[in-house]
């Protein structure tokens, strides 16, 4: 495990500070302007000013009329949004080649007083797509009425100990609900039902993160399809689900950075056999990184 100096402040003693895992395919980090969008509207919204952007802002005299994580409006990125996507480049840019390189992990942590960079393998296999994965309901309920719900802040305890413990069970996630009974996500993933071409998610008032990969799936201006005829596009749509609500679906999936999109065989005594949303949504994603790691391939190259 590689050592990280961190300087101890709010961050350390009371989980103020937010962190996001990115998938790195070929030296790239995959979805980069998600992550880096919502990790400079988590630093926005909880009010956490790390020292070295306030030092890199004031270096280039950016105006404060740019609020730190705001988007500034005809494509133009914040100054939180710019100093991410800079600091993140320097440190991508200085990864050796080799497994992490190839297929890996970069996680980047920010608080008041650190910005920290970590990275390591990917733990998801192909293995575990050919599976299914099997979930059960986390014994601990989300607080859809917190701040810390939205956003990967160090503040998450609940998530660690009951993936911890769930996967100490035999299953490789758990799914929470909320406090009105509401499924929500999972500890480490946002979760996905279907039924035919239908495929239904809860919407983020029921306390969820908001997923780079469940944003990239929800875009609107992407057309998913299940096959060549005009029927078969696959309809998504956020919706409250209750757990007497799962007999109606056939199918499931989950997603996050790392895993992108699994499908799941059982979440408790419910079972879903349906993979075909799972399968042709994983098939469009793959392609999709593939490209964008390709052609970042070839621009360093010039």
């Amino acid at each position: 495990m590689e050592e990280i100096r961190c300087k101890v402040d709010d961050g350390f003693f009371f989980g103020m500070g937010l962190f996001e895992t990115i998938a790195i395919i070929h030296g790239t980090a995959m979805l980069e302007d998600l992550h880096i969008r919502r990790l400079a509207g988590g630093l926005r919204d909880l009010h956490i000013e790390n020292r070295a952007y306030l030092k890199w802002k004031e270096e280039r005299g950016r105006g404060e009329e740019r609020g730190s994580g705001e988007w500034c409006g005809n494509g133009e990125k914040s100054g939180m949004e710019a100093w991410l996507t800079e600091v993140l480049h320097e440190y991508l840019s200085g990864l050796e080649k080799g497994r992490i390189w190839e297929r890996g992990v970069l996680k980047i942590t920010v608080t008041e007083e650190n910005l920290l960079f970590s990275t390591r393998e990917n733990p998801y296999t192909d293995r575990q797509f050919r599976e299914g994965l099997r979930l059960r309901f986390s014994p601990v309920f989300r607080n859809e009425t917190s701040p810390f719900t939205y956003y990967k802040t160090l503040n998450c305890g609940d998530n660690i100990l009951v993936h911890r413990q769930i996967r100490k069970m035999g299953y490789d996630e758990a799914v929470f609900l909320n406090t009105k009974g509401e499924i929500c996500e999972g500890s480490v993933s946002n979760v996905f039902f279907t039924r035919g071409n239908e495929v239904v998610t809860p919407p983020v008032i029921s306390g969820l993160l908001k997923g780079t990969i469940r944003s990239y799936l929800l875009d609107p201006g992407k057309k998913w399809t299940l096959g060549p005829k005009e029927g078969d596009c696959l309809e998504f749509r956020e919706q409250v689900v209750r757990t007497e609500d799962l007999k109606k679906f056939t199918g499931m999936f989950i997603t996050n950075s790392l895993m992108g999109i699994m499908p799941v065989q059982s979440l408790g005594r419910f079972r879903f056999p349906d993979r075909k949303a799972a399968e042709v949504l994983r098939a469009f994603f793959l392609r999709d990184i593939e490209t964008v790691s390709r052609e970042m391939e070839a621009v360093s190259r010039e």
